[in-house]
């Protein structure tokens, strides 16, 4: 690669609302001459959404601020499944684009693997951004097939943009040498969050008014989709829990989110007059007004690669409650244990509901929680992840 202005072409599944402001910021680069290139169009007009059980149409403009293409076959692809991200015009489009480096989205749909074969075979740049960890279970055979095959894919990739400390580790596991590894958190659109904090404290009062929530409440946040392996369970059982302690008088529990499992729950809320409000799904355009209006995070998901809810609420200086194994957990990322987080074993509710008494009791404890997390995120933030790019293309060109 040489140096000078880079052609950089970004191939990605579809339009994912969370990496839009990211591509925006990277065609500000002077140095960057950037392309996406998009296997579908999912995402763009309204669908439906089956773990969060309901329509979505995105209110935010999902395709402009930055030059990108639509692959002949991204009319036919209707869903993400790695199987059905099949684009063989994507080697064609890299001929006619001509990049110096390509980022991919990860590498299990065929048109990322597709992708990486064209540059390896061109000797272009290929970047790798993901956001695998270890702590996924895996079988045995899935385990021994994944060492060989991965650490041969990832022998023929220049750089990894890796999100997290956990997402590092991941790829040292297959191989992948420290000098091959740029920090690229997970970007978030923090225009809108920052506009939100500057008012705060009108914007909590007003929304926590709407939702019949006090005003001196402790409000604990979880969003996202209510589904099992969310684990709305947990998040019904810790409030359980806590309702029946004498301190916490003032918790009150905010789901923000829908999904299949959402009546169930929400019926056994009213049954029991649980401390929990239920807000439905919440688009992009509101959602930084729900972490405004509360005090705490508290996610039980035990799958979640990452959690993209983190850095979303770090950016607002909300004190977290996570399971143990979440892929956004440690030292350096957005989520630190003994810092800005407690951490429980996963589906523990006792441990769980004992790491939120410990907030709910001190108001100190969760100021200071708050102030590491604004920290954290301030480390972590699009100027992080912007830099990041810019320094694996600097080195690649070296």
């Amino acid at each position: 690669m040489s140096h000078g202005r880079k052609k950089l072409a970004i191939v990605v599944s579809h339009p994912i609302q969370h990496f839009v402001p990211f591509y925006r910021a990277l065609a500000q680069e002077e140095a960057i001459d950037l392309t996406v290139i998009f296997c579908s169009r999912i995402g763009v007009e309204p669908y439906f959404d089956k773990g969060m059980n309901t329509t979505i149409a995105w209110k935010m403009d999902l395709l402009g601020g930055y030059d990108h293409v639509f692959l002949p076959e991204a009319d036919s692809i209707t869903s993400t499944g790695p199987r059905q991200v099949d684009n063989p015009s994507v080697t064609t489009k890299l001929n006619e684009l001509a990049p110096d480096a390509v980022i991919v989205h990860g590498y299990g749909h065929h048109t990322m693997r597709r992708a990486l074969k064209w540059a390896r075979v061109h000797d272009v740049a290929s970047l790798l951004f993901g956001d695998s960890n270890l702590h996924n279970p895996r079988s045995f055979l899935r385990q021994l097939s994944k060492e060989v095959v991965l650490r041969l894919l990832f022998s023929r990739v220049s750089a990894f943009l890796a999100i997290s400390d956990e997402n590092e580790r991941y790829y040292r596991h297959y191989g992948v040498h420290e000098n091959k590894l740029f920090r690229v958190p997970f970007p978030i659109d923090e225009g809108q969050y920052f506009r939100v904090r500057k008012q705060r404290k009108q914007l909590r009062k007003r929304l926590r008014s709407f939702l019949g929530i006090p005003e001196d409440a402790i409000v604990i946040a979880t969003i996202g989709k209510i589904i099992d392996y969310k684990r709305p369970q947990d998040v019904v059982e810790v409030a359980r829990k806590i309702s029946r302690n004498s301190d916490a008088y003032r918790a009150q529990f905010l789901m923000v989110g829908d999904g299949p499992a959402r009546a169930e729950f929400e019926a056994i809320t009213q049954n029991e007059a649980l401390p929990i409000t239920w807000t439905g799904f919440v688009n992009v355009d509101r959602l930084p007004e729900f972490y405004a209006a509360s005090d705490i995070l508290f996610h039980a998901c035990n799958i979640e690669a990452f959690g993209l809810v983190v850095p979303e609420a770090c950016c607002m200086g909300l004190p977290l409650v996570l399971p143990e194994g979440m892929g956004a957990l440690g030292p350096t990322g957005v989520a630190r244990p003994g810092e800005n987080v407690l951490t429980y074993p996963i589906e523990d509710t006792v441990a769980a509901a004992d790491a939120l008494l410990s907030m709910i009791k001190s108001p100190e404890l969760r100021s200071h929680m708050s102030e590491l997390s604004y920290k954290a995120y301030s480390l972590n933030d699009m100027n992080r992840s912007v830099s990041g790019v810019r320094d694996a293309l600097t080195h690649l060109a070296n």
